[in-house]
């Protein structure tokens, strides 16, 4: 088959994930059907907005044989963070960007098979990161302050569970979302005042869990996962202090929410994988209602993993061509979104998250099968890039 679903639709879990890789790494594309892609995707990449950007591959730091990507985030152009898997030491990753420099950062004791999915920062010198602790079958939370990464204790949720998403609106207030394994149902942390705290679910159904939140100001926010027992995502909305679960409009016979980004309280977007149709869902929100797009991408077998809303206008989407062996790079731009094509990587990459802190600068995360290593892409534009609110 060439490409999994659960490897981005159940946040990466840790004994999937390797053996899901070396079955990616047998997908190949013919040398015809590439020439045809590659004429199609700069015919495309010329005909909008995106004449003016530039997507390049920037070599990763050294951090083991074997290790991968799975978030990132920056305070601004000049410094940002990005969070993943060391496989042979059976721990987080963490990469820090400055003066133009990636490096690679020892992170703090968590336990001997712990990873990182999630990372936020509200400033330079403030921030998260979380992820799962096999060991101890629970949520992992690092704190960066002055400085330094140190591990905090999670609160109790149950036997098993992790986390998979994190985002702060201030210093001191944020969200992380997640799975509880142990009673089939997501995860809501909320951190106010220096304390974590479990907060009770809505009722979804059975069988269901979370894979992204975000925050538009302390008092409204999304969160985005996957009802397995329905096939279909899941999305929680946050406001008046309560969260409550909104039906998603219909977007296949099988599907799922790994990302939700929004650029103002009244637009924004999640994605997804649609296992139906074995490519990606795309769903907008606007005049208060939620309507699935199709994306602008044609291959037997592909996923969106990622979206980072600029503007009411602007957007960007990433994820994996599994039979091109590939990243995917969307580009939303005068109300239409359109294929990208992304920089050489490997014969087999993908991408599973994206950051931007301005129209013409961005970063995006994945992991090369081939060299079994993170990807760093950076996005630059030859326009003057217009400043925007983290």
């Amino acid at each position: 088959m060439g490409f999994p679903y659960k490897i981005f639709s159940m946040g990466y879990l840790w004994r999937e994930t390797k053996l899901q890789e070396a079955q990616l790494v047998k997908a190949h594309c013919p040398i015809k059907g590439f020439l045809i892609l590659f004429i199609v995707f700069i015919m495309l990449s010329v005909s909008n907005s995106s004449v003016n950007a530039e997507w390049t591959s920037v070599a990763p730091p050294s951090v083991s044989s074997s290790w991968s990507l799975h978030c990132v985030h920056f305070t601004s152009a000049g410094e940002g963070w990005a969070t993943g898997i060391d496989y042979p030491n059976h721990k987080g990753v963490l990469l820090h960007y400055v003066n133009g420099i990636w490096s690679s950062v020892a992170p703090p004791s968590v336990s001997s098979d712990w990873l990182l999915n999630g990372v936020h920062f509200t400033s330079a010198g403030e921030g998260w990161a979380v992820g799962g602790d096999n060991s101890n079958r629970r949520g992992v939370l690092l704190h960066y302050s002055n400085g330094i990464w140190s591990s905090v204790a999670p609160p109790s949720v149950s036997s098993d569970w992790l986390l998979r998403s994190v985002h702060f609106t201030s210093a001191g207030e944020g969200w992380a979302v997640g799975s509880d394994e142990a009673n089939g149902i997501g995860v809501l942390l909320h951190y106010s005042g220096e304390t974590w705290s479990s907060v009770t679910p809505p009722s979804v159904s059975s069988y269901w869990s979370l894979n992204s939140v975000h925050f538009t100001s302390a008092g409204e926010g999304w969160a985005v996962g996957i009802n397995y027992p329905n096939h279909k995502g899941v999305l929680l909305h946050y406001s008046s202090s309560a969260w409550s679960s909104v039906i998603p409009p219909s977007a296949s016979t099988e599907w799922s929410l790994s990302s939700v980004h929004f650029a103002s309280a009244g637009e924004g977007w999640a994605t997804g994988p649609d296992k139906e149709k074995r490519g990606g869902v795309l769903l907008h929100y606007l005049n208060n209602s939620w309507s699935s797009v199709v994306p602008p991408f044609d291959s037997s077998h592909w996923v969106l993993t990622s979206v980072y809303s600029i503007s009411s206008g602007e957007a960007w989407a990433i994820g994996s061509d599994g039979k091109g062996g590939k990243g995917i790079l969307l580009h939303y731009s005068g109300n239409t979104w359109s294929s990208v094509f992304p920089p050489s990587v490997s014969s087999y990459w993908y991408l599973t998250s994206v950051h931007f802190t301005s129209s013409g600068e961005g970063w995006a995360t994945g992991t090369d099968g081939v060299h079994g290593r993170g990807v760093l892409l950076h996005q630059t534009a030859s326009t003057p890039p217009v400043p925007l609110k983290q």
